[in-house]
């Protein structure tokens, strides 16, 4: 289970740093051709999630690896995860269909981590 629950949680933070950075340093001109284009309407907002990507991304694996405040790990787990929930929201409100099973997705994995993580701890 521990090597499965690390594939997971590097996956994931992987994921969340990289969309993240993209969402926090690119013009929304420029996420616009990853499909993106809602971007431009609410650019604040895009940078704040983004920021808090990185840093929920580098949550996952940095208190774990390093055995400095593991207690961190389920908790940046949980607070991606309840990111991924708005982003459903935020999807379903805006007509983003396809974009959701991959949230879901997302939210799964972030609730399996904290799960796991939460036992462990």
């Amino acid at each position: 289970m521990e090597i499965a629950v690390w594939i997971v949680t590097w996956v994931l933070a992987a994921g969340f740093v990289i969309g993240g950075a993209l969402r926090a340093v690119l013009p929304p001109d420029q996420l616009a051709r990853f499909g993106w284009g809602w971007a431009a309407e609410i650019p604040t907002l895009v940078k704040v999630v983004g920021v808090l990507e990185v840093a929920g991304g580098l949550g996952l694996v940095l208190p774990a690896l390093t055995g400095i405040l593991p207690i961190l790990t389920p908790i940046a787990a949980c607070c991606l995860a309840l990111v991924m929930v708005l982003a459903i929201g935020f999807q379903v409100r805006r007509g983003g269909w396809k974009d959701i099973p991959v949230n879901v997705l997302f939210a799964a994995a972030c609730v399996f981590v904290a799960v796991v993580r939460f036992a462990g701890v």
